[in-house]
């Protein structure tokens, strides 16, 4: 990705969720479209993509002149510490069938050997960030009123997560949530669903359609929790096979199964889900622990 320096602010979307906003979607698709109209930045991945709404490098550009940083290993681990990152003031980035294939310092003979070279001197390009753990099906309560988890959870979180039985919400907010990703400069995510299935069909899809990389999973919930979001052992079981059947190293795609935390899912679920996880051994495993001392009390 690339911002300009002092000048990369970004905010989150404002998510309009009344039915009609997202039941049709080319008319979702025209309301996500004006809700990002602020600059968005380039985001140089590694791996080519097709779709047209990403945001994406484009294939006539060969090469960009910039300022780059970007990492060979953990920094807290590295000594000395210069070891870890290389920082180019003035440099070029090359790119091949929509790939990164070098970055180096830049020379004046390059306009010479590269049709395109677009200047972005005064800019830092960066590898895409990565997000370890998100929820996308929290876009709409950005910046909600937050409490202490449980009872946030009951008020604000669980009755956004109900929206989700319906595929077209849960394709409107994808859509969004994927965009502002990119938008923002996260090119990879571990991502929380919901209990429904077709939250997990819907996020991968809108991530096959950008060719990103991203881990989710449907949310395993059989107790502790409102009726309206609440499985049962064999049916998270279930459901999450067939997820994992359909989706996982799809593209550049992995499925992660997802107990929501201990207090929502029953011995019996987490037998389950450690099963899940014994018969596909490279799936993730996705979850929360001790975030609260209500939740361990």
């Amino acid at each position: 990705m690339y911002a300009r320096i002092n000048n990369n602010r970004v905010g989150a979307p404002k998510i309009d969720s009344t039915p009609q906003k997202y039941t049709e979607d080319k008319q979702a698709t025209n309301i996500i479209h004006n809700q990002l109209k602020t600059p968005q930045p380039m985001l140089l991945l590694s791996a080519p993509i097709n779709n047209k709404e990403a945001i994406l490098v484009h294939q006539e550009i060969s090469a960009i002149r910039s300022s780059f940083l970007h990492f060979f290993s953990n920094p807290a681990k590295s000594a000395p510490l210069s070891d870890s990152f290389e920082f180019i003031e003035d440099g070029l980035l090359i790119i091949k069938e929509g790939k990164v294939v070098e970055c180096r310092p830049y020379h004046h003979s390059d306009v010479h050997n590269y049709k395109n070279i677009d200047n972005k001197t005064g800019c830092l390009i960066t590898p895409g960030f990565i997000d370890t753990h998100i929820h996308y099906p929290q876009s709409e309560m950005i910046g909600a009123y937050g409490e202490q988890l449980l009872e946030w959870l009951e008020k604000y979180t669980f009755p956004t997560e109900k929206k989700f039985a319906d595929p077209a919400y849960a394709q409107y907010i994808a859509h969004i949530f994927i965009n502002e990703l990119l938008r923002n400069g996260t090119t990879t995510a571990l991502v929380f669903g919901t209990v429904h299935p077709q939250s997990v069909d819907a996020l991968f899809e809108e991530a096959l359609s950008k060719n990103m990389l991203l881990i989710s999973g449907k949310v395993m919930m059989d107790r502790n929790a409102p009726d309206y979001l609440l499985d049962t052992a064999e049916s998270a079981y279930q459901d999450s096979e067939r997820l994992i059947q359909k989706w996982h190293n799809r593209g550049r795609l992995k499925y992660a199964i997802t107990p929501r935390f201990a207090p929502t899912s029953t011995p019996e679920q987490l037998r389950l889900a450690g099963e899940l996880k014994e018969k596909y051994p490279d799936t993730y495993v996705h979850t929360h622990l001790c975030e609260n001392r209500s939740e361990i009390a």
